[in-house]
């Protein structure tokens, strides 16, 4: 992070590095330090702080959670886990700069839309529209294969 331009630093998480720097120290009271010795066991260490902060920045301009962990070294497991990595961080900013949100925990409200949704919307905590439908295998007739859908499984947000 250090290596990138100005510029560059503020396409990639829209902010000017200041103010990357400003949101870092004002969360960080409100990140709980994991165990260290248990981190450095299950995954060689902790995630730092500031890379918390970069991967939720990019997460929260439309980056890909598979791609944002491929890049950083953050385990898939981590990143929407209620002690990983996007929820704490997203909670230390609610808390640091009272936006107010209105739910108690955002990993309550994922793990919501979760059960509700039977597993479809993992990771979700805004739908203003949404449906998952299962469909049943088309069968391979030639009227069926001009006429049916093969989605055994379709998921719709309009957002």
């Amino acid at each position: 992070m250090d290596l990138l331009s100005a510029t560059t630093f503020k396409k990639i998480f829209s902010v000017d590095r200041n103010t990357f720097n400003s949101i870092l120290e004002n969360i960080s009271p409100f990140i709980k330090v994991l165990d260290e010795v248990k981190a450095f066991n299950s995954s060689g260490g902790p995630v730092p702080l500031w890379t918390k902060l970069a991967v939720s920045l990019r997460w929260l301009a439309g980056g890909s959670n598979l791609d944002l962990c491929f890049a950083w070294g953050v385990a898939f497991s981590t990143f929407y886990h209620p002690t990983g990595v996007l929820w704490p961080t997203l909670e230390a900013i609610n808390k640091a700069y009272s936006i107010g949100f209105p739910i108690v925990s955002l990993e309550e409200l994922s793990r919501g839309f979760s059960e509700h949704s039977s597993g479809i919307m993992e990771g979700g905590v805004l739908a203003i529209d949404g449906f998952g439908v299962k469909t049943r295998q088309p069968s391979m007739t030639p009227f069926c294969l001009i006429c049916c859908v093969p989605l055994f499984l379709t998921r719709h947000l309009l957002v």
